[in-house]
């Protein structure tokens, strides 16, 4: 079993990937179309949820917030491969 502290240290390595992914998809959103910004007005405030929900997080929380990571995380995938689509469609 793991330590509260493992696993915190867990969390935090996921939040700062997420937090990575985030930065490159925000400097990718200028040359967005609409839709795509509609999309990451729903995701950019998942982040910070994810974040404070983090800090106040015991073990067992800390475990369920593994599932929350990865779909953020996806989302964060799929909307930078949109973005990264339509630039290149533009050019």
């Amino acid at each position: 079993m793991e330590s509260d502290s493992k696993i915190n240290q867990e969390m935090k390595a996921q939040l700062a990937e997420l937090k990575r992914a985030y930065e490159q998809v925000k400097l990718k959103l200028h040359l967005a179309g609409m839709d795509v910004r509609d999309a990451w007005k729903s995701v950019e405030p998942r982040i910070d949820d994810l974040e404070n929900r983090l800090v106040s997080a015991g073990k067992d929380a800390a475990r369920e917030l593994a599932s929350s990571f990865d779909q953020l995380g996806a989302a964060l995938k799929k909307l930078g491969a949109e973005i990264e689509k339509r630039t290149r469609d533009r050019d």
